[in-house]
C-alpha cells in the first residue's frame, strides 16, 4: 500500500543519514498544502521523534529543544533553495512551512525575501500565486497596525514587480480587490507608493520609459476608482481634481485667472497626480480633442506670462518632455505667434548658466514644424494625439479660426482670411537656418497657405488673377511676401540688406520648387509694375 512505501522511505532515510532526511522532508512539504502538512506531520512524529522519546514521557526541556531543531531544519531548506535558485513547487513549500512554523520563526521578513527573490529573478506569475496564497492566512492580515504595515510592504513589492514585468492587468486588478477590503488603508498605502516610485526620463532605456508609463495608466486607473467607487472611503476630502479644475478655467476663465490657478499652491489637487503630471494629462486631452484655443491659452498662462515668471522655470520640464508634440500641434494649426514667444523664452533659457534642462533651438526643430510629412521624426504623425490636428493640418477649406467676419456701417457682413503666411516668414527669419531641408519645407508650407487663401477667395466669388495656378501663386508670392511692409520693412535702414538677403533667399528657394511661378513672378515686381503703368499713362 501506499503507506507501506511511504514508512518504508522513511525507515530508509531515518536509519541512514540525515541528508536523506533532508530530502525527504522537502519532498514532503512540496505537495499540495493540506496533503504536504498531514504527511510532513506523521513523518514526524513517527520517525524523526524517535531518538527524543522514550517509553514513559518527554521532558519539557526535550521537547522544546525537539521543536528548535525542527524549526532549524525547515528553515535551512527555505534558504538552500533561495540559494540554489530552485523555483520548484516553492509556493507549495512555502504555504506548508507558513503553516507548519508559528509566526515568530518563520513570518513577515521570509514572505517579503521571497517577494522581493521572486521581483529580481522576474517571477511574476510565483509572486501572484504566492501573494494569493498568503493574502488569506489569518496570522498575516492587516488586523493590527504593525501587521498592516508588513502587509502593505507586501502589496507594494507585488505592485512594483507586475509594473516591471509588463503585467499591468494584473496590477490593476490587485489594486480593485485590494481597495475593496480595504479602501482607507489601500489609499493610504498608494498614496505613499506612487510618491516614491516616480516616472522616468526619456533619456532612459525603452523598457524603464514602459514601466513610466505603465505607472502612469495605472495612476489613471486607480483615480478613476477611487473617485466613481469609493468617495465615501477616501482619505482625503474627494471635490474636483485639479485637472478638471484647471480644464473648466481654460473653457471659461482668462488667461490670468490660469495662471492665477497655477501659482495658488495652497489648491488641493484632489488626486494623486502632481501638479506637473494633471498639466500633462490636460495637455495631452486638449490636443486630442483638436482644441486649439485652449492650448495657446494654457501655454501663454504657463510660459509668456509676463505677471507670473516663476510658471516657466517650474514647468519647464513639460517641454522638455513632450517637446515635439506640443510645437507639432501648434504648427499643425498655423499660430506661429505663439510658438515664436516660446522659442524666444526658450533660447533665452539656454544662455542662462546652472539651469536643470537645456533645450537649443535646431534645424531639426524648424523643420519639424514647416514638412508636412515630418521627414526628420516620421513616427510624431502616429501619436494619438495629434490625429485630428494633422487633419487639420491638410485641409484645404478654411475653419472658424482662420477666418474674421467683420461688418460694415450698412449693415452687411463679409468674411475675411486670416492667413498666416506672414507670421511664419517673421518666424522663419527671426530662426533662421541656413538649411536646404527646412527652407524647401518652408516653401511648400507657404504654397499651402496660397491654396487655402486661393480657394477662399473663389468660394466667396472674389475677383481672380488669372485661371493659371501658376500666375495666381506667383502673384501671391509677390504681394503677400516679397513687397509685403510687414515682413521687410524698407523704411529701416538698418533692416535694408537683411531684407534684401531673405527675399533672395526666398526666390532661390521658389525657383528650385515652383520654377513656373518663379518665371511668372517678374510680371508682378515692383519694376515691372512701374513700367506698365508708365505704358498706360502714355
Amino acid at each position: 500500500s501506499a503507506e507501506y512505501q511511504f514508512n518504508a522511505y522513511a525507515a530508509a532515510a531515518y536509519g541512514q543519514n540525515e541528508h536523506l532526511t533532508d530530502i525527504m522532508s522537502e519532498g514532503l512539504l512540496m505537495n499540495a498544502s493540506g496533503g504536504g502538512q498531514k504527511m510532513y506531520r506523521y513523518f514526524v512524529q513517527k520517525w524523526l521523534k524517535k531518538s527524543h522519546t522514550t517509553t514513559t514521557a518527554a521532558t519539557t526541556k526535550g521537547e522544546c529543544d525537539n521543536d528548535h531543531d525542527e524549526y532549524q531544519k525547515l528553515y535551512k531548506l527555505f534558504k538552500r533553495k533561495l540559494d540554489h535558485n530552485d523555483m520548484f513547487n516553492i509556493v507549495q513549500f512555502f504555504s506548508n512551512l507558513c503553516a507548519l512554523l508559528p509566526s515568530d520563526k518563520f513570518g513577515s521578513f521570509e514572505i517579503g525575501k521571497l517577494l522581493a527573490f521572486f521581483r529580481k529573478t522576474k517571477n511574476v506569475d510565483l509572486s501572484l500565486s504566492l501573494f494569493e496564497s498568503i493574502a488569506l492566512k489569518d496570522k498575516y492580515s492587516p488586523s493590527t497596525a504593525a501587521a498592516a504595515d508588513i502587509d502593505n510592504e507586501f502589496f507594494c513589492i507585488l505592485i512594483l514587480t507586475l509594473i516591471e514585468s509588463g503585467r499591468l492587468e494584473a496590477a490593476e486588478y490587485w489594486i480593485q480587490r485590494y481597495l475593496h477590503c480595504f479602501p482607507i488603508l489601500c489609499g493610504q498605502l498608494m498614496d505613499k507608493f506612487f510618491a516614491h516610485y516616480m516616472t522616468y526620463p526619456m533619456t532612459s532605456p525603452r523598457i524603464r520609459r514602459c514601466q513610466g508609463r505603465d505607472r502612469q495608466l495605472l495612476k489613471c486607473f486607480y483615480d478613476h476608482l477611487l473617485v466613481n467607487y469609493y468617495k465615501e472611503s477616501y482619505h482625503r476630502s474627494v471635490n474636483v481634481s485639479f485637472d478638471k479644475l484647471l480644464l473648466y478655467a481654460l473653457e471659461y476663465s482668462s488667461t490670468e485667472h490660469v495662471s492665477q490657478l497655477l501659482s495658488d499652491d495652497e489648491i488641493a489637487l484632489n488626486t494623486y497626480k502632481s501638479k506637473i503630471e494633471c498639466i500633462e494629462q490636460v495637455l495631452i486631452l486638449l490636443m486630442t480633442q483638436n482644441r486649439i484655443h485652449e492650448v495657446c491659452m494654457l501655454c501663454n498662462a504657463i510660459y509668456s506670462n509676463p505677471a507670473a515668471p516663476h510658471l516657466f522655470e517650474r514647468h519647464i520640464e513639460i517641454l522638455v518632455r513632450s517637446f515635439f508634440p506640443i510645437f507639432r500641434f501648434l504648427s499643425n494649426h498655423s499660430r506661429y505667434d505663439v510658438i515664436r514667444a516660446l522659442y524666444e523664452q526658450l533660447d533665452a533659457y539656454t544662455m542662462q548658466k546652472n539651469k536643470p534642462f537645456s533645450i537649443p533651438i535646431t534645424t531639426q526643430k524648424l523643420e519639424m514644424l514647416f514638412d508636412d510629412n515630418c521627414a526628420n521624426l516620421p513616427v510624431l504623425k502616429d501619436f494619438q494625439c495629434l490625429k485630428k490636428s494633422e487633419l487639420s493640418r491638410m485641409a484645404i477649406c478654411t475653419d472658424e479660426n482662420e477666418t474674421t467676419t467683420m461688418t460694415t456701417k450698412e449693415g452687411d457682413s463679409s468674411s475675411q482670411y486670416s492667413d498666416p503666411a506672414a507670421q511664419m516668414i517673421n518666424f522663419w527669419k527671426n530662426f533662421y537656418f541656413d538649411n536646404k531641408h527646412t527652407n524647401k519645407a518652408m516653401l511648400h508650407r507657404l504654397y499651402h497657405y496660397f491654396l487655402k487663401k486661393d480657394n477662399f477667395l473663389y468660394e466667396g466669388s472674389n475677383f481672380l488673377i488669372s485661371k493659371d495656378i501658376d500666375e495666381r501663386f506667383a502673384h501671391y508670392f509677390m504681394t503677400e511676401i516679397v513687397y509685403n511692409s510687414s515682413i521687410f520693412d524698407d523704411e529701416k535702414p538698418e533692416e535694408l540688406d537683411r531684407n534684401e538677403y531673405f527675399r533672395k533667399v526666398l526666390n532661390s528657394e521658389l525657383q528650385k520648387a515652383y520654377p513656373n511661378a518663379h518665371k511668372l513672378s517678374y510680371n508682378f515686381s515692383k519694376d515691372k509694375q512701374t513700367e506698365y503703368l508708365r505704358s498706360c499713362l502714355k
